[in-house]
């Protein structure tokens, strides 16, 4: 592709009518649907065809054609492919699965309910799949002629060429398959294997398989799937276990898609072990136990290169706090049923509201990290806040939607009488024309002192501006579009330190902070840096006292800074130290 952007202006023209002639006819251009197939050993002294792992190489015009039909089926994936399916699909995350995987054998370990996990395994998954099969499933999900008719050439058309010793042997056709490398395949392969995600469901509302019915709200869970990679859920019955083998064998003869028994498992939970080996010697599968951790994948990675903060805690908390935000902000996808089930949350409710679980699993941690720094969590919660348009989803007195954090912290003597507790905002007032009128009821007549309060709070409220034509949405406050990213999280706790080129998150406190620098190992140079930024900012922040005090004028916090910022660059450069 490198050598494609720098003679574009060469073969530009042509590079772009050889895309333009597929889409308008539905034809490839000559040898341009040719993989190359390297061959790399798994192991050193590698010698049967099983001990090399196949790289495939697709040509560029192609790959480029393929990229677009990509984008375009990208946008449409999350219709037809059902939630079950977390992988390749547009506003879903790989780690949903694997995060309801973990809360359900933790919520059926301690709750100690007896259920049996099939991990399958597809035999040569990509290689299997037959092209007709392929075609069907894509109208059959909607997608019209045109659209298949792509489709089928860039599949159908394919041929495969192996470099030996770097040089590419005579190409020969493929008779079905998708091809590894190809940009197009994992969309079409998840198609695909949603079929069988419909299948399961058809026989699970028809009683034929009986899925688990997991926590508070009895969330029913047959299987999660992850691309290539299913599971299946079940209680311990031996009839769904053969119904589920039925199913599979009709996927089989269906999709061409194969289960490979001798590598796929049953992971027991709690039940008897003679059951246990029964359903193996019925699947032809082994036993195995499930490695559920107790954080796992959410706390990595730890080391990010190229960001300037290395080996950082802080990080670590805002990949965690990306799952608070997305509790917050999707609506109810099957993750969040499953997590809410399990640790009895309401999934209306943010998170920093409600009471969070000691017990569990992948959530509890997630929770329990933001607790054991509270410096850190305040800073979070108070970054997480709703901007209110019809005032329809934020609670007046609970959620974070002023400056000044929750109501009923700032007011608590008037959220102790108050019969409104709970109530979103746009039940604590009336439209009169186009002006919001505050309407609060009370438990009984408020006292002469509490009047007062409820003056600060109606001046408080001042600053609101409903709007009737527009919904109440959850934002991140660092943010210039209110949207959450890890690196506007990490951003926030470490444009200061890294303007030193520092490596580690902010103390709890500013006195932690000007004490921490006393005892960093480092070398003598950096030492007399962070002396001498001591010294900066004591020296601005008592001038900017003084200021005040005498002269009755002062700056703003953001100038004192910049000044403190400017002195340690002069006292730096005159090598000035305090001794």
């Amino acid at each position: 592709m490198n050598f494609i952007k720098r003679c574009w202006e060469e073969i530009g023209t042509e590079f772009t009518a050889a895309v333009i002639a597929f889409f308008q006819t539905a034809r490839l251009p000559k040898d341009s649907n040719i993989t190359w197939v390297a061959l790399a050993p798994k192991f050193g002294g590698a010698k049967e065809i099983k001990d090399f792992r196949p790289i495939s190489m697709v040509g560029c015009v192609y790959k480029v054609i393929s990229k677009v039909l990509v984008r375009r089926m990208r946008a449409v994936m999350p219709e037809p492919v059902g939630e079950t399916q977390s992988a390749f699909v547009k506003g879903r995350k790989i780690h949903d699965g694997a995060l309801i995987a973990c809360e359900t054998v933790q919520w059926l370990k301690l709750r100690k309910k007896a259920a049996a996990i099939i991990k399958l395994d597809f035999q040569k998954a990509y290689d299997r799949v037959k092209w007709s099969f392929v075609d069907i499933v894509l109208q059959k999900m909607g997608f019209g002629r045109r659209w298949r008719e792509w489709v089928m050439e860039c599949v159908s058309t394919s041929s495969m060429s192996v470099l030996v010793n770097g040089s590419p042997t005579k190409p020969f056709m493929m008779e079905r398959g998708l091809r590894q490398g190809d940009p197009l395949s994992p969309f079409l392969f998840v198609l695909v294997v949603d079929v069988l995600h419909r299948m399961v469901r058809e026989a699970v509302n028809n009683g034929r398989i009986s899925p688990l019915l997991v926590g508070r709200d009895n969330i029913e869970l047959s299987h999660l799937q992850f691309a290539d990679d299913t599971i299946l859920f079940c209680p311990p019955e031996e009839e769904t276990v053969k119904n589920y083998q039925r199913l599979l064998r009709c996927f089989e003869l269906m999709s061409g898609l194969s289960i490979n028994f001798d590598k796929s498992s049953l992971i027991p939970i709690n039940c008897d072990q003679l059951w246990v080996r029964r359903m193996c010697r019925l699947l032809e599968c082994k036993e195995a136990a499930l490695p559920v951790r107790k954080v796992g994948a959410h706390q990595a990675p730890k080391r990010l290169g190229g960001l300037g903060v290395g080996d950082a805690m802080i990080r670590n908390t805002a990949l965690l706090f990306k799952w608070w935000w997305r509790f917050s902000k999707e609506d109810c996808p099957l993750w969040k049923k499953v997590v809410c089930s399990c640790n009895n949350l309401n999934p209306n409710m943010m998170l920093s509201t409600q009471t969070l679980p000691t017990k569990g699993g992948p959530w509890k941690d997630i929770c329990q990290l933001q607790i054991k720094e509270q410096h850190v969590r305040e800073k979070m919660i108070n970054g997480l806040s709703m901007e209110v348009g019809d005032g329809r989803r934020t609670r007046f007195w609970e959620d974070v939607w002023l400056y000044c954090g929750p109501l009923k912290d700032r007011f608590p003597r008037l959220f102790s009488i108050s019969m409104q507790k709970g109530c979103v905002i746009g039940v604590c007032g009336f439209w009169d024309g186009l002006d919001w009128v505050w309407n609060f009821q009370w438990r009984r007549e408020p006292f002469q002192w509490e009047l007062e309060l409820l003056n600060q709070l109606h001046e408080t409220l001042r600053v609101v501006n409903l709007a009737p034509n527009r919904e109440d949405r959850i934002v991140w406050k660092f943010d210039k579009q209110g949207v959450f990213s890890t690196n506007s999280f990490v951003q926030v706790w470490c444009a200061w330190l890294n303007h030193f080129d520092r490596k580690w998150s902010f103390p709890g406190t500013v006195k932690e902070h000007f004490h921490s620098w006393t005892g960093v190992t480092t070398s003598k140079e950096e030492r007399k840096k962070w002396l001498i930024c001591f010294f900066a900012i004591v020296w601005n922040v008592w001038m900017e006292r003084n200021r005040r005090i005498f002269q009755n004028a002062g700056k703003s916090v953001e100038d004192t800074i910049n000044a403190s910022f400017q002195s340690f660059q002069e006292w730096r450069h005159q090598n000035l130290l305090c001794r």
